[in-house]
C-alpha cells in the first residue's frame, strides 16, 4: 500500500494499492507537475507511473529495498563470479556457492552460532566478497543516520 500526503502534515490525499496507482495520478491531474519528490519502494509499477506522470520529481527509494537489491545484484553476482574462478576446485566452489549466500546476506547481529567465524574465514579468503559486504554494512548504516534526523 502507498500513502500520498499533502504538504499539510495532517492531510491524507489517498491510500492506494499497486493496482490503483494510475487512477491516483490521473485523479491528481495537472497537480502532478507540482510534485517535487516521491519516496517509495522499488515497485516497478509505481516507478513507471511516477516517471509517466511526474517526470520532474526526484525519486527516493526506501533503504530496505535498496539494500535488498544490492544484495541480489552485487553480492550474489560477486559470489558467483568468485565461484566461477574456482571451477577446477569443486570443494572450494561448493563452499563459496552453496553455503555462503545466506551467510553473506544475513545481518551480522542475526548470525547463528559459529557463523561469524565461518563468515570471517570466507571473507579472509575472498577479497571481492569482503569489499561487497563492507558496502552493505555502510548502506545499512544509512538507516541509523536517517533515524537520528
Amino acid at each position: 500500500m502507498a500513502v500520498a500526503k499533502h504538504p499539510n502534515p495532517h492531510t491524507l490525499l489517498s491510500p492506494c494499492s499497486g493496482q490503483a496507482i494510475r487512477p491516483f495520478f490521473e485523479w491528481l491531474g495537472e497537480h502532478c507537475q507540482h510534485i517535487e519528490a516521491v519516496a517509495m519502494d522499488m515497485n516497478t509499477a509505481f516507478d513507471l507511473e511516477v516517471q509517466r506522470h511526474c517526470p520532474q520529481a526526484d525519486v527516493a527509494y526506501d533503504l530496505f529495498h535498496g539494500v535488498a537489491r544490492y544484495g541480489r545484484e552485487v553480492i550474489d553476482h560477486s559470489r558467483v563470479d568468485q565461484a566461477n574462478l574456482l571451477r577446477d576446485n569443486k570443494t572450494a566452489r561448493k563452499v563459496v556457492v552453496k553455503r555462503s549466500r545466506w551467510l553473506l546476506l544475513r545481518n551480522a547481529e542475526n548470525l547463528k552460532d559459529g557463523q561469524a567465524v565461518q563468515l570471517q574465514e570466507l571473507l579472509a579468503a575472498n577479497q571481492p566478497l569482503a569489499h561487497g559486504l563492507s558496502a552493505t554494512a555502510k548502506l545499512n548504516g544509512l538507516a541509523d543516520l536517517a533515524s537520528i534526523g
